[in-house]
């Protein structure tokens, strides 16, 4: 009896210590795995290169990227009224425009769309109103397939932008975002398809400049698929075993499961740095003063700022490079007369003239939140006068590009000034893993189209400074147009904060406004170190 009693009890510790010797084998085994993880697990880590066969012919297939992820909307709206004027074509040719109009009769208030195109590559379109309630859409596709083509309605109604703020809140239209009847449409593009970038040549910086007679890129770029998770041909990328990590759902690895890549048709814009090629790092090597990159502008330029740090971080380490970022919260005008900082005195703080110093500069999201948005009414009476407070956000936006522009152009010895245009903030069409509240529209300025228009007053007022010939080291990048067709590409952190889904672009998105920028850089102080 007694060993019948032992032998059960001692069965039982046999399998205990057999199950704890397979569970420290199997941490030991995975420990590595976690490191990778907690490494990948960065707020902006290197984008890992997918292993794909460049020659393999990928596209986003109908419903593959999200369109309506349910924030509130209005229930009484025009989409319904509208009606494709003629028949359009099935088929386009690569590199020709395809356009389609469409009308609503009875419409006669501004209306507001959202255009996206995709199949091998993600495009944008252009609007134009030809009269009251008839709008001419075109579509510049560039490389040959099947597209999905939708048209959205994003504002029935919109006020005129001298009318913001609004005086009386409950005018405020919410953002409707419905399809107008008829779309989606299926496009087949047909023709040759494009040289892949790498084959050629550097951009320039005439090439990579936004001028007011040229402010979309959309004829020279896309966003191209380079690698589908589903596709037969993707080869597993992220480190250690397959858990979910938040720096692969933030690639696409383990999220929206496609990959892009910002590419043009004219030029080449410079990589993302590697042990093979790091150009900057041998720019800033072969300078005879120590390279200095002042950033000034929001909280889109402080994930931009990151990316930099990143790239230069062995020359900043060694001081032979240094940046310094101005984060204007709460707008150019907020940031000069209450919280700072103060950008009048910004010149001061940079007289030194032994660095080549480099300017990188924007004021957008936060200027039209903060001067047109009716929450922030009581705010804006903290530093605007009573006079400033009856004028337009529009007027009041020209004011701050009067300081901005005044100040930041004073700063000495300056080898290049880059102003970057806003980025499509604000997007709802498309933009997914958001925490929709169901019982708060999505009202203007809040919105990408009211961006543009701010874009478009920026510009005319710089292409007025530089009349003449004036700043020649001054240039215009654009941050609007690459992030406006990836609704799809917004930041995402582990509590998947709305703020930062709406105001903030993801990884590929910023990584490509950094490449424009190092590539204006390296163009300007170092051409020589790019290959022909």
């Amino acid at each position: 009896m007694p060993r019948r009693r032992f032998f059960p009890s001692a069965l039982c510790l046999l399998i205990a210590i057999a199950f704890f010797l397979y569970r420290y084998e199997f941490i030991a085994e995975n420990s590595q795995a976690r490191i990778d993880a907690r490494q990948f697990d960065t707020s902006f880590s290197p984008p890992l290169k997918a292993v794909n066969d460049e020659n393999t012919l990928l596209t986003v297939a109908p419903n593959e990227l999200p369109g309506y992820t349910g924030w509130a909307r209005p229930e009484l709206t025009d989409a319904g009224r509208f009606r494709i004027v003629t028949e359009p074509s099935s088929t386009a040719i690569a590199g020709q425009e395809w356009e389609i109009t469409v009308e609503c009769s009875s419409c006669t208030s501004d209306s507001w769309f959202y255009l996206r195109a995709y199949g091998p590559a993600i495009i944008t379109g252009t609007v134009n109103s030809e009269s009251p309630g008839r709008y001419r859409l075109r579509f510049l596709p560039i490389d040959p397939g099947i597209y999905t083509v939708e048209v959205v309605l994003t504002f029935s109604a919109v006020p005129s932008l001298t009318d913001f703020p609004l005086q009386d809140t409950t005018k405020v239209p919410n953002y409707e975002g419905y399809l107008l009847p008829g779309f989606p449409i299926f496009l087949t593009v047909q023709g040759n398809t494009p040289p892949r970038e790498t084959q050629l040549p550097y951009c320039t910086i005439d090439q990579l400049t936004t001028t007011n007679h040229h402010l979309s890129p959309t004829t020279r770029a896309r966003w191209k698929l380079i690698d589908s998770i589903r596709s037969s041909t993707h080869t597993k990328t992220v480190p250690g075993v397959d858990t979910i990590q938040l720096g692969a759902y933030q690639q696409s690895f383990q999220g929206l499961g496609l990959r892009f890549s910002y590419e043009r048709t004219d030029c080449r814009i410079v990589g993302v740095p590697d042990a093979k090629f790091h150009p900057i790092e041998d720019c800033i090597a072969s300078l005879f003063k120590p390279l200095h990159i002042i950033l000034i502008g929001d909280s889109v330029m402080r994930l931009q700022r990151s990316v930099l740090e990143g790239w230069m971080k062995q020359m900043i380490d060694s001081g032979q490079a240094k940046i310094t970022f101005y984060e204007l919260y709460g707008g150019t005008l907020r940031s000069e007369r209450l919280s700072g900082p103060k950008i009048s005195t910004i010149p001061q703080e940079h007289a030194s003239s032994n660095e080549q110093k480099i300017v990188l500069f924007n004021s957008g999201l936060h200027d039209i939140h903060r001067l047109c948005g009716d929450e922030w009414k009581d705010d804006r009476s903290t530093y605007l006068n009573d006079s400033e407070l009856q004028q337009s956000c529009v007027y009041m936006y020209q004011i701050a590009l009067d300081i901005l522009f005044t100040s930041v152009l004073q700063i000495p010895q300056v080898d290049l000034f880059v102003f970057q245009t806003t980025t499509a903030g604000w997007p709802k069409y498309g933009n997914y893993g958001v925490s929709w509240s169901p019982i708060d529209g999505q009202g203007l300025p809040l919105d990408a189209g009211f961006v543009e228009r701010f874009n478009h007053i920026a510009i005319a007022y710089i292409s007025k400074m530089k009349q003449g010939g004036a700043y020649s080291t001054f240039h215009v990048m654009d941050g609007y147009w690459v992030s406006l067709p990836r609704p799809d590409n917004r930041e995402i952190s582990k509590k998947a904060d709305i703020g930062k889904k709406l105001s903030h672009p993801g990884h590929e998105v910023t990584y490509a406004m950094v490449r424009f920028f190092s590539m204006m850089v390296l163009q300007t102080i170092c051409p020589a170190v790019l290959p022909a």
